[in-house]
């Protein structure tokens, strides 16, 4: 679980990186492109799917913050490091209140498929 988390959080980082390197990264194209995915994937009602959107634009701003505290050297790698395991952690609790255990079981299933699509997608990348 503690490698899938690192995984997850290095893979954002790089992510907004390599964005930003190509030319701007939109955070809440971001945001409303991955709620919109759960929201499908999940059959989620309007009501839901509104709470899932406040949830977890709530927590993107957190991850742009300690990103930022990153960028000016204010915060340390192993501290972020801990505080986005935290961070998710407490998205997870959030999502788990709102969720049905039904569309809980649903989502951590839909979790590890995308990470497991992450890591072939990777393949002989030399990491």
């Amino acid at each position: 679980m503690k490698k899938l988390l690192i995984v997850l959080i290095l893979s954002v980082f790089s992510m907004s990186i390599y964005a930003q390197q190509r030319g701007g990264w939109d955070p809440e194209a971001r945001l409303k492109q991955q709620t919109d995915a759960l929201i499908k994937e999940l059959s989620l009602d309007k009501e839901t799917g509104k709470k899932l959107l406040e949830i977890n634009k709530k927590y993107m701003e957190k991850q742009m913050k300690m990103w930022e505290e990153m960028r000016d050297g204010s915060g340390d790698r192993e501290g972020m490091r801990e505080k986005m395991e935290k961070m998710r952690e407490d998205q997870e609790k959030e999502y788990k209140k709102l969720f049905t255990e039904e569309q809980f079981k649903k989502y951590k299933k839909y979790q590890e498929e995308r990470m497991k699509r992450w890591r072939q997608g990777r393949g002989g990348r030399g990491r």
